[in-house]
């Protein structure tokens, strides 16, 4: 509607029954914001990020594509197949490679978006496969991930005997390694493997993947 002459042109507000709605979503919008921000300060302190390290929207597509390729290639030829055609950190994004706080919070952030995305296409599996769909998708964005191995020091009545799998920068996770339970727990192998060490790609294939918690 345009205003009369003689009428202000400012936007009026006419209360109606979805007002109380709308500014709640205005609330949460500004405190999901400063509770970014607020997580951000804490984690890099008062070192600007390098702008690079985050990733775009973008950038997902391309990631998710190479979360589900490296999914389905571990199902139909298990884990000496996916290793054999998983590649480096993408050079072309350097500024990703590095193993500090700042990259590791950026690397968790794009694991999880990346990972709800592919989820929402092609649902949940188990963990060593999820594990390998973000350590090929987060390699493809310039992070240094690997695929590890272990147990947890503390075992819950849902945990016992189990194996573990998850995706790491250096010592530090990039998604939960647990579901709902909490503790450290103990590498027993890293994929790729670190220069000097062998062991036999074959130990665990997508047949035998069941000895490695959901």
């Amino acid at each position: 509607m345009f205003p009369r002459p003689g009428e202000s042109s400012e936007v009026k507000h006419f209360s109606g029954p979805h007002d109380g709605v709308l500014a709640e979503l205005r609330h949460a919008v500004r405190t999901r914001r400063r509770n970014e921000q607020a997580v951000r300060s804490i984690v890099l302190g008062d070192r600007e990020p390098h702008p690079e390290l985050s990733v775009r929207s973008a950038e997902l597509p391309a990631a998710v594509r190479d979360y589900l390729r490296f999914g389905r290639a571990f199902t139909s030829g298990g884990l000496p197949r996916v290793l054999a055609a998983l590649p480096g950190p993408n050079v072309r994004k350097r500024a990703r490679g590095g193993s500090g706080p700042a990259t590791v919070f950026w690397a968790r952030d794009a694991a999880w978006r990346a990972q709800g995305l592919a989820r929402s296409l092609a649902g949940r599996h188990l963990c060593l496969h999820e594990a390998i769909g973000v350590c090929a998708a987060l390699r493809g964005l310039g992070f240094a991930v690997d695929i590890v191995i272990g147990y947890p020091t503390v075992e819950s009545e849902h945990t016992e005997g189990e194996l573990h799998a998850w995706p790491a920068i250096g010592d530090e996770p990039v998604i939960e390694r647990s579901s709902g339970f909490e503790a450290s727990h103990v590498e027993l192998i890293r994929y790729p493997e670190p220069a000097g060490v062998v062991t036999s790609a074959g130990a665990v294939t997508s047949a035998d993947a069941g000895a490695v918690c959901p």
